[in-house]
């Protein structure tokens, strides 16, 4: 017979036996699939922690004395099954506190193995060890694997393991010991993910050895076991976690990927030196002292281990303090998501939780979601049976028809920006504020006005929470400036010739450094493999500018004295006026050296060979080549007038004689006509995309084909259109939705496909992956012996 959950509820009824259950199943969740070797014998202390039921005992005399399995072996394999018909352990005799502490003494000891799978540690090693692609490691790969590696963090409800062995936590999480480690990169560059690898644990350990034993004693004749998994998963889990859009399940993988080992130890001392009460937890570890001392001696593991003794919603708050304080510098343009880590995601909505320069935040996978928290928050800010709340509701709405205050509503949120229902519906209003941030889970800093609380409430939700920057507008209204002087200074008496020098100083300062980063960009953009590149289509400048840098440098030496110097961040005007017609001439040339530019075959991605469905437009490492006939000539063009332009101008000249400005016709003549040159190659560079101007996605249409357009648009309202689906949607190039540059000259294919790139600042968390990711050597076949040993095991 077998016994459903329903039957089982109703037998077990007492809440401090299912308790006392749900902790034992617990540490006994964190014994599976742990890592050991042949050796591998239960300690005496993990032995007297097992205390068997009456049915347990007779299962362990029977293992013993009919199939030869070692005493302390037989006991532990009725607590790994734990209970079949009938609990197999006396679930109100079990020491919890003791069968813990021998679980832990275990961990310390090494004779359990967990893998630490938290950023770029193991995965790293394992890149050293192994130069082709595995799949699977044997177990003497395995132990080679962890050995000086630290013990891995996993949790099943409040137990944690870690460094520190296992320790209690305030939070209940599920961070099940896994095999399955992501671990590598494959070949294909193409690919983005992180693969697994199965690590092995040892078949001939008794505990492993005799597991097939024991099943089949318990299942021997007609009998099964009961629904004890179900019955388990009703008494300690709720539903309501799981589709809560706020679930926080995915913050150890943030945490461990997306902090560097300095912004660990902030983030500890943060709430160190708070009330969260973690100073007490280590008190017990023997860690005392300020703060700043117990986090330097701590490495990234043990910090983390610490970290998640408490709740997520303490590391949560104390992760926002730290960023709005400036103690974790986040870019603005910078969104940390768990790298290594990236498939985790929690709950029925797949959230995941990410770290921006505003704080943290939820996002969801599902695109939809950020518009539903926002119409569920009006709704719980304004519940329009509160006669004061629709009072208000109604004024604010007075201008949206509708035969009632609710269809008022949905109709202002379905035709209304999230920025503007969020200024006139929460940002003016100290309650509403309040309320919304304690709905979405977070604190506003103080002082914030009216925009800040509109860009972190649309950064909670999920949405994007401005728009594109224009990276010149202070170049040009520097320029208008100086113009509209200029064009009075002969005929005014009132004209102050000083002011006319300061702002044609901080002019020429102001150019130059525009005309540098597009000199750099065009030079990256152009000859630069991104398909090949550790960051396929990412812009970094440090990284951009050193091989932009080399390549100009090249250039130059054959130029006569006086010879361009492309080294220093800012060169000169007159190099940089020569650096665009330089790389114009040898972008022109290289056309006739194609074949030496060809990508080899075995870089080329496997998988477009079988499928006409998908195209791979990269044959050559430099991407110039690439670029549709029309575009090489349009970039050509482009990159050659804007040099002609500059040179014939004589602007390095006139931005030499600056200083000596004096108030006549032809000072003014002189220097009107080298503006109008600059604003003629300055406006060149932007409408060929050779300067960075940032692109940010504006929406798209769908017709019942599935046929799609999707919209670009940058900060002066200019639009580029794109059409889905796409026959490249394998070659790496950034999503739509995102904001990035668009170099709209360089295009490649039809209909107006064009190199894209996305921005990546400097920060400590970029550089914390740099050389990522490292990719296997390629190889014909699997290694022989390899196999899929996914079963669970101690």
């Amino acid at each position: 017979m077998t016994l459903d959950k329903q039957a089982l509820l109703e037998k077990y009824p007492d809440a401090a036996w299912r308790e006392n259950l749900l902790e034992v199943t617990a540490l006994v969740g964190l014994l599976h699939n742990s890592i050991i070797d042949d050796t591998y014998k239960p300690s005496d202390e993990l032995n007297s922690a097992i205390a068997l039921s009456s049915i347990g005992d007779k299962v362990a005399v029977h293992l013993q004395r009919r199939e030869s399995v070692p005493t302390k072996e037989a006991r532990l394999l009725c607590l790994l099954v734990t209970a079949h018909e009938d609990p197999l352990i006396d679930v109100d005799r079990i020491d919890i506190g003791k069968l813990s502490q021998a679980i832990s003494g275990e961990l310390l000891k090494g004779t359990l193995l967990y893998p630490y799978v938290f950023g770029r540690q193991l995965y790293d090693r394992f890149a050293d060890l192994h130069e082709e692609e595995r799949h699977h490691l044997l177990l003497d790969e395995t132990i080679q694997l962890l050995q000086d590696q630290p013990i891995g963090i996993f949790q099943e409800r409040f137990w944690i393991t870690g460094p520190f062995g296992l320790l209690w936590s305030d939070q209940v999480r599920t961070l099940s010991v896994e095999r399955w480690v992501p671990l590598r990169h494959c070949v294909d560059l193409t690919c983005d993910a992180v693969h697994q690898v199965h690590l092995d644990s040892s078949d001939e350990a008794p505990v492993n050895k005799y597991r097939s034993k024991i099943h089949r004693h318990l299942e021997r004749g007609s009998k099964r076991a009961w629904q004890w998994a179900s019955f388990i998963r009703d008494i300690g889990m709720s539903l309501a976690g799981s589709y809560d859009d706020l679930n926080t399940g995915s913050l150890p993988y943030l945490l461990g990927d997306s902090l560097t080992l300095p912004e660990l130890r902030i983030l500890f001392g943060q709430l160190l030196d708070s009330n969260s009460g973690l100073r007490s937890k280590i008190a017990a570890l023997r860690l005392r002292g300020p703060s700043v001392k117990i986090a330097e001696s701590l490495d990234q593991a043990r910090l983390l281990q610490l970290i998640l003794l408490l709740k997520d919603s303490v590391i949560v708050e104390a992760l926002d303090a730290c960023v709005q304080d400036s103690k974790i510098v986040v870019p603005r343009t910078e969104v940390r998501r768990p790298v290594v880590n990236a498939d985790r995601h929690a709950g029925a909505w797949g959230v995941q939780v990410e770290l921006g320069y505003r704080g943290v935040r939820i996002a969801a996978a599902s695109s939809d979601v950020p518009t539903l928290r926002l119409q569920r928050l009006t709704s719980e800010l304004y519940g329009v049976e509160v006669a004061s709340s629709a009072e208000d509701l109604e004024w604010l709405l007075r201008e949206v028809d509708g035969p009632s205050l609710e269809a008022r509503l949905a109709e202002f949120l379905r035709t209304t920006t999230p920025s503007e229902v969020i200024g006139r519906l929460i940002a003016m209003r100290k309650e509403k504020v309040l309320g919304t941030a304690k709905h979405l889970r977070f604190a506003l800093p103080e002082s914030s006005g009216d925009d800040e609380v509109i860009e972190h409430v649309l950064w909670r939700l999920g949405l994007m929470a401005d728009d594109p920057s224009d990276p010149h507008e202070s170049y040009w209204k520097r320029h208008a400036a100086l113009e509209q002087r200029l064009t009075t200074a002969a005929v005014s008496p009132l004209l102050d010739e000083e002011a006319i020098r300061s702002l044609a100083a901080n002019y020429f300062v102001a150019l130059e450094g525009l005309l540098d980063d597009a000199l750099h960009f065009s030079a990256w953009v152009l000859t630069h493999d991104h398909f090949a590149s550790a960051q396929p289509f990412v812009f970094r400048p440090s990284v951009a500018r050193r091989h932009s840098t080399t390549y100009l440098n090249e250039l130059a030496k054959g130029v006569a004295d006086p010879q361009p110097d492309y080294s220093d961040e800012r060169a000169s005007l007159y190099s940089l006026c020569l650096g665009f017609k330089l790389l114009g001439d040898r972008v022109a040339t290289v056309v006739s050296e194609a074949d030496d530019h060809l990508r080899p075959a075995a870089d080329r991605p496997e998988r477009f060979q079988f499928t006409a469905l998908q195209s791979f437009p990269f044959n050559h490492v430099l991407p110039f080549l690439d670029l549709q006939p029309e575009a090489r000539d349009r970039v050509i063009h482009s990159l050659r007038e804007v040099g002609r332009v500059l040179m014939d101008s004589r602007i390095s000249e006139i931005r030499n004689q600056q200083l000596h400005f004096r108030r006549s016709r032809a000072d003014s003549d002189r220097f009107i006509q080298c503006l109008r040159a600059a604003r003629e190659a300055v406006h060149l560079l932007e409408v060929s995309g050779l300067t960075r101007v940032e692109f940010g996605f504006e929406g798209h249409e769908v017709d019942q084909w599935g046929r799609s357009s999707v919209r670009l648009r940058d900060s002066r309202g200019k639009e580029v259109t794109f059409a889905r689906p796409s026959r490249f949607r394998w070659c790496g190039l950034p999503d739509l939705e995102g904001r990035q540059y668009l170099v709209t000259s360089a295009t490649f294919a039809e209909p107006n496909e064009m190199f894209r790139f996305v921005l990546q600042e400097e920060s400590l968390f970029s550089s914390a992956y740099d050389g990522y990711p490292r990719r296997p050597k390629r190889r014909e076949r699997a290694i022989l012996g390899e196999g899929d040993k996914s079963d669970a095991q101690l």
